[in-house]
């Protein structure tokens, strides 16, 4: 009886750990390159909803989720489900207000790797998964870092 009670305390902490190493910080990123280097909330909010798709110096926004924290980032940000964004794309595209839906990829590397290839591109990674490739974008001035950094 014991033993099974030291063995789901065990499990227990395992799993309270691993929940806390899934809730790690999110970046934003983007090219190098970008003039993107601090965005306001609402308008970074605005690129996820598809309501600007031009930076200030005329280009082309293209957007890339990484499915596996697609839904913490668009709650935190959005206070959508990530079902309820792609909807919105999906009408969007459909109306002709959008001419495609958001990259979606699987792992942080490919999206890192695909922001690093296109110089319009805007994405958010896990901060332990930034390097020198992309440039992490400032939040109301705020870096990931920051305890007032706005997506959790």
């Amino acid at each position: 009886m014991f033993r099974r009670q030291v063995a789901a305390l065990g499990a227990a902490f395992i799993l309270a750990l691993g929940a806390r190493g899934a809730s790690a910080q999110t970046a934003v990123i983007v090219h190098r390159t970008s003039p993107i280097a601090n965005v306001q909330l609402d308008e970074l909010r605005r690129f996820f909803l598809g309501k600007t798709t031009i930076t200030g110096n005329g280009q082309q926004i293209t957007l890339v989720e990484l499915s596996p924290i697609r839904e913490k980032f668009y709650k935190s940000l959005l206070g959508l489900t990530a079902d309820e964004v792609r909807r919105r794309w999906v009408a969007m595209v459909f109306k002709g207000d959008a001419t495609a839906l958001p990259y979606e990829l699987s792992d942080a590397a490919s999206v890192r790797r695909y922001v690093a290839e296109h110089p319009g591109a805007v994405a958010f990674i896990p901060v332990g998964d930034v390097d020198d490739t992309v440039k992490v974008v400032r939040i109301d001035g705020k870096l990931p870092s920051d305890a007032a950094y706005p997506i959790k």
